[in-house]
């Protein structure tokens, strides 16, 4: 549970601080109702625990808080309150000085095994909420809130997973304006503002549930060491048993070994295979045993058949036997015998049994009886005509009837006797005159062939006109009939029209363009129209061919997962062609390392690009960059963008493209992250103060903000600033400075600003060159802030003689690490400072030094100003040079929570009190290793170790050291000059003397204890420096 944000002191909390001091000028944190006590405290009610959090995490936002978070992640949902926790413990510390009102610490334990505890689940711890009230009032409020602020929650576990966690807030006020609250009672304290705040664990605790928690053998136990020596460290499927085939089959048994049981298996197999490659019938199998007994082991050509068979045989015919016999042994019943083929059929075929006709025989007899049959048809036919022509005109209708009337006529019979026929007697040949059929021609209708003559005019046939008359009137018809009446083609239509031509026309109008048509000539147009009145807001569009289609305004939604690069959309009826626009609204943002392509209605994917001006100014050329999950537009963007025929451009945005160049705001980069389509300027890593310059310039008179995208950027000389500007970078920004200086003010220029902020960025001095001024700063005449920077100073010459030097430095959680050379200037300049004659408010900064000490070296010289929380670790020595490290000389820094660690503390003793250049510390831990002078002007509630031996440490005169532990090594002398007093202070020897007037040094309230333990220090450097 580390990842924890600041404690918040919510506005109710700071009005209870408030009333509290207003009361008395004192205050004091306990849970006492103390009714004649004038001291109005602090009661703690309860520190209370929530499973959410707010999802506001602004500090003004948290300030107005009154409670904790409810499950809508504000104040509207249900409750997150959990449960009480144990208050293990409270300290009041109350000051009687009117400039120091106190400290405490409230201790508090969640143990998920308490007695009194009635949740049986795991929950979610999202925030931690000290409760308060004012002492002798009922009215409860939120005194501090502090949320998880790390990705996932932590959960507490369920009681079957014993938990215990110890929390503690060390609250500290030194002024009316400086109050904090920190986690280590003897350790780092205080921000100046109310809300710098932070909670940790208790470190012990949590490393002790952390290895109970640890199944990967924290403690090494070794095979042996639980009796498993020889178990090979495998799984059962893997071990490797070794053994030797038995030398006899026999059972196998429980509790036998591996090697034995495998053994007499190997026989068994051995044995079993061998057995099933035996052929020769190794079991004795009988003839009879497979049912077989009585068959006989000859071939079958060879087997004899039975008396049965033989008989039956013999009674059989020969295959083929000649007889001259007529008697062909005709079978019967018993005897089957042979008949005679005959193949003949005549009248005279031998009509005796025992013959049988031929295929062909049959054959031909069919023929002939079809043959006689037709011919008897063919007679009655010619019968029945004959008689037809005779009789039938006498009423006679058929041959059947004619046959009956004949039957009946007796033979010799004459009747209706002709005796001449026209007067002609005797052998007379009637013709069809003599029956008044002399004009008809003997041939059938179908067959007449009448003659005609074409009729002079075209008049219609009648009924009843004669022939001739009739095939004279359609002659005339078809006589008149042209060509065409029989072809219909209008080639063969004479005297055809070369124009119709109408004294009228009609006329079209389309597209500004006019077609007449009157019959002369051909004309026509053609045009399109929409089949139906589409929907209220659609454009009308060609679809290439056809009637036009209604398009859907080009925008769309786009709900492709933020992991998938293939982006799809649908507009109704889109074309995908060059110079196609769209709107796309993206859900998501583009997490993938694939390039982002877009599909609008399945007319296939295309890359998207950004496509802007290369970033240098100066440069017309153009670069194109697809986008990937680290350039992506963000969930919500919409995207204006238009297709070249080969991707989609991206030309606008609503946020996306936003550019910054000549405005307040601007965006550099370098080449090497290819950067270039989300910057205005370019650096390409030589010599790019003159890119960072030209930003400079281009931002307003007002100034303005200059961001710097992760990359090194490389500065070869200083920077002018013609107006306040804030530098800002991003994960990994590194300034890489090659001169001696950064920003130098020349206070004669008025034209110029001499105001900068950093944020975010590490700043590496590199400069290897010694500076003939000497007296020079990196940073010189400057107001500067640095925030969650890194200042860093590793150089094989000095260079410098000043890191700041004459300026106003703001930090806030930042470092500055030195490298001291391995040479210097000579005199005067020999002697190096981080701070000089400046002024400082430092904030949770670490400083430290690394390296040789060829010159005298420090932090603070001729300074003033405020340290609080943050280190100093300047513990390096050089036994072959002399250079001594000190942490301030003549600079009134006041130090609150501090951390230090020295060669020696102070360059000079100031035994005269009135110069006013003393420090003074509270809630500190100071370590000097080297003795020297501890000048201070008070010191309270600190740890102070002199670590060397045969050392000697002088409190300077008129210091008062008070409320604090002293911890002194050996035989280190603590020597205290005119009127220094240690009072109510621990000491674990008395090696302190005093100097000067006999009674001017003073120790009141201040005891020996022999059994104190060295205090412990933060490691600042991974080993010590001594």
């Amino acid at each position: 549970m580390s990842t924890w944000g600041k404690v918040i002191l919510t506005k109710q909390g700071e009005a209870l601080l408030n009333q509290c001091l207003g009361m008395s000028g004192h205050y004091n944190l306990n849970q006492s109702n103390d009714p004649d006590s004038d001291t109005k405290g602090i009661v703690i009610t309860r520190v209370s625990t929530g499973r959410y959090r707010y999802t506001n995490t602004s500090v003004e936002y948290l300030k107005e808080r009154t409670d904790l978070a409810t499950s809508d992640g504000a104040t509207g949902g249900t409750s997150g309150f959990v449960e009480n926790l144990n208050i293990t413990g409270l300290k009041p510390i109350i000051s009687s000085n009117s400039d120091q009102y106190g400290q405490a610490l409230i201790q508090v334990q969640l143990d998920n095994q308490r007695e009194d505890r009635n949740i049986k689940e795991e929950y979610p711890l999202g925030q931690l909420g000290v409760f308060a009230r004012l002492e002798g009032s009922t009215e409860e409020i939120l005194f501090t809130i502090v949320q998880y602020a790390g990705d996932t929650l932590p959960v507490i576990p369920a009681p079957v997973t014993p938990t215990l966690l110890n929390f503690g807030f060390y609250i500290a006020i030194a002024t009316t304006e400086t109050i904090s609250i920190e986690m280590e009672f003897t350790g780092i304290v205080t921000a100046k503002q109310f809300d710098d705040y932070k909670l940790v664990t208790d470190e012990t605790l949590n490393t002790l549930n952390e290895h109970t928690k640890n199944t990967e053998n924290p403690h090494k136990v070794t095979a042996q060491q639980v009796g498993l020596g020889n178990v090979p460290n495998v799984t059962t499927d893997n071990q490797t048993p070794t053994f030797t085939q038995s030398s006899t089959l026999s059972e196998i048994n429980s509790g036998e070994k591996l090697s034995t049981l495998f053994g007499k298996i190997k026989k068994a197999i051995v044995d079993l295979i061998s057995h099933l490659a035996n052929t020769s019938n190794p079991h004795s199998v009988t003839k009879s045993q497979v049912g077989l007994g009585n068959v006989d082991d000859t071939s079958d050509a060879d087997k004899p058949i039975s008396t049965a068979t033989k008989t039956a045989l013999d009674g059989k015919a020969p295959k083929t036997h000649a007889s001259s016999s007529l008697d062909y042994g005709i079978g019967d019943r018993e005897v089957y015998g042979h008949l005679r083929l005959f193949n003949g059929i005549n009248s005279t075929a031998d009509t005796r049994s025992g013959f049988a006709a031929t295929p062909n025989a049959v054959k031909t007899a069919y023929e002939k009886a079809v043959e006689g049959v037709n011919a008897a048809e063919k007679a009655q036919e010619t019968a029945d005509s004959k008689l037809d022509k005779g009789f039938i005109s006498n009423g006679y209708t058929g041959i059947d009837e004619v046959t009956a009337r004949l039957n009946g006529i007796e033979e010799g019979a004459e009747v209706n006797k002709v005796t001449s026929v026209q007067g002609r007697t005797g052998d007379v040949t009637v013709t069809k005159a003599d029956i008044d059929l002399g004009n008809v021609p003997n041939v059938t209708t179908n067959n007449q062939t009448p003659t005609f003559t074409a009729a002079s005019s075209r008049t219609n046939i009648n009924s009843g006109e004669t022939l001739a008359t009739i095939f004279g009137k359609i002659k005339k018809w078809f006589s008149d009939l042209k060509t065409i009446a029989f072809t219909g083609s209008y080639t063969d239509l004479l005297n055809k029209p070369t124009s119709l031509k109408n004294p009228y026309y009609l006329g079209l109008y389309l597209n500004g363009g006019t077609v007449r048509y009157d019959g002369s000539a051909a004309a026509g147009e053609t045009w399109y129209a929409p089949t139906s009145a589409g929907t209220a807001g659609y454009n009308l569009i060609s679809n290439g061919s056809g009637a036009p289609v209604w398009q859907q305004p080009p925008y769309a939604v786009c709900n492709t997962a933020t992991t998938t690069a293939a982006k799809t959309v649908s507009i109704t009826n889109f074309k995908l062609i060059t110079g196609a626009r769209v709107l796309v609204k993206f859900t998501y943002a583009h997490k993938s390392q694939g390039s982002a392509t877009l599909n609008v209605s399945n007319t296939g994917a295309k890359t998207i690009y950004i496509e802007k001006p290369d970033a240098p100014y100066g440069n017309s050329s153009f670069s194109i960059t697809s986008i990937i999950s680290q350039n992506s537009w963000q969930a919500g963007d919409i995207l204006d963008l238009v297709y070249n025929g080969t991707y989609w451009c991206v030309i606008g945005s609503t946020g996306f493209l936003q550019s910054g160049r000549y405005s307040s705001n601007v965006i550099i980069g370098t080449e090497e992250n290819n950067l270039g389509a989300y910057c205005d300027y370019i650096c390409d890593g030589s010599n790019d103060q003159t890119i960072i310059q030209q930003a400079i310039n281009d931002l307003p008179a007002t100034g303005g903000k200059i961001v710097l995208l992760e990359g090194n950027y490389n500065i070869s000389e200083e920077l002018t600033l013609p107006y306040p500007i804030t530098f800002e970078g991003t994960v990994n920004t590194s300034l890489r400075v090659s001169s001696q200086s950064l920003l130098r003010h020349d206070t004669n220029n008025i034209s110029v600003s001499n105001t900068a902020t950093f944020k975010d960025i590490n700043i590496h001095f590199q400069s290897e060159t010694n500076d003939s001024e000497g007296y020079v700063g990196a940073f010189e005449n400057f107001d500067l802030t640095f925030e969650n920077c890194t200042i860093t100073k590793r150089t094989a010459y000095q260079s410098i003689w000043r890191l700041f030097f004459n300026c106003k430095v703001k930090m806030i959680n930042t470092d500055v690490d030195i490298t001291m050379p391995n040479s210097g200037f000579g005199a005067p300049y020999d002697c190096f400072w981080v701070f000089g004659e400046s002024t400082v408010e430092l904030l949770n900064t670490h400083i430290w030094f690394t390296g040789k000490n060829p010159v005298n070296n420090g932090v603070f010289y001729e300074s003033e100003g405020t340290m609080t929380g943050g280190w100093i670790t300047n513990t390096k020595k050089d036994t072959s040079n002399h250079g001594t490290s000190y942490i301030l000389s003549s600079s009134p820094i006041t130090f609150l929570g501090t951390q230090i660690r020295c060669r020696e503390f102070a360059q000079e003793v100031h035994d005269n009190i009135s110069k006013g250049v003393r420090p003074s510390l509270d809630s500190c831990k100071i370590e000097i290793l080297d003795g020297g002078s501890f000048n201070c002007s008070h010191a309270g509630h600190i740890d102070l170790v002199l670590s060397s031996s045969s050392k000697t440490s002088i409190i300077s005169a008129c210091a008062l050291i008070s409320n604090s532990k002293l911890f002194i090594t050996f035989d280190h002398q603590l020597e205290l000059r005119d009127y220094a007093f240690l009072e109510a202070c621990y000491v674990n020897r008395v090696n302190y003397k005093g100097s000067g007037s006999s009674s001017s040094a003073k120790t009141i309230d201040t005891s020996t204890v022999t059994s104190m333990v060295k205090p412990i220090f933060i490691d600042t450097e991974g080993t010590n420096n001594e």
